[in-house]
């Protein structure tokens, strides 16, 4: 089972990537205050899991859309291809159901 443990960071690029969630959404501090975050392990060949910061709402809704339509409301097991729209920091993310 899964813990709430904070993992290295997941950052998210324009290229997709394709994860698992294994956790449900939990809150870590960080030096701007409280985040929102999931554990994931990523599709390709990463010993270690990572963790996801999900606040953005462009990174959120999708997730959370998800969850309820094919996951019973829940995060954990969901199987998505995420990436971001470009290099920028603001870039919104993509978010599609993977296989």
């Amino acid at each position: 089972m899964e813990t709430n443990e904070r993992h290295d960071t997941l950052r998210v690029t324009p290229e997709r990537v394709t994860i698992s969630i294994l956790t449900e959404p939990f809150v870590i501090h960080t030096y701007k205050g409280y985040a929102a975050v999931v554990n994931v392990k990523l599709e390709k060949d990463e010993p270690e899991d990572k963790t996801l910061f999900i606040a953005p709402k462009s990174l959120a809704d999708p997730l959370k859309e998800l969850s309820e339509t094919t996951n019973d409301n829940k995060m954990t097991g969901l199987h998505v291809a995420i990436k971001k729209e470009s290099n920028d920091r603001f870039a919104r993310y993509v978010v599609e159901k993977a296989g």
